[in-house]
């Protein structure tokens, strides 16, 4: 999949509407060694790799797995930031 094609907006879009419904209190955690750059494993593959520590969450009613950044975001937005 293409970082800018059209299937890959719809599928970061469907990750990040279930991160809104996401209640930091009771999501489930799930972390793993994975690619930085495409978390999801979904991308074309690229000559760089930059692995690390990858977090993921969900809703206990969801099958959606959803980066952690993005929960961090609408964390961020519950206190004011950014």
């Amino acid at each position: 999949m293409k970082y800018d094609s059209e299937e890959y907006r719809k599928f970061e879009q469907e990750r990040i509407d279930a991160g809104k419904l996401i209640d930091l209190n009771t999501a489930i955690l799930h972390w793993g060694w994975g690619e930085i750059i495409d978390v999801y494993g979904v991308l074309d593959p690229v000559e760089e790799t930059n692995i690390g520590r990858v977090y993921f969450l969900r809703a206990p009613d969801s099958d959606i797995w959803v980066t952690s950044t993005i929960c961090q975001r609408k964390r961020a937005m519950n206190f004011g930031g950014a």
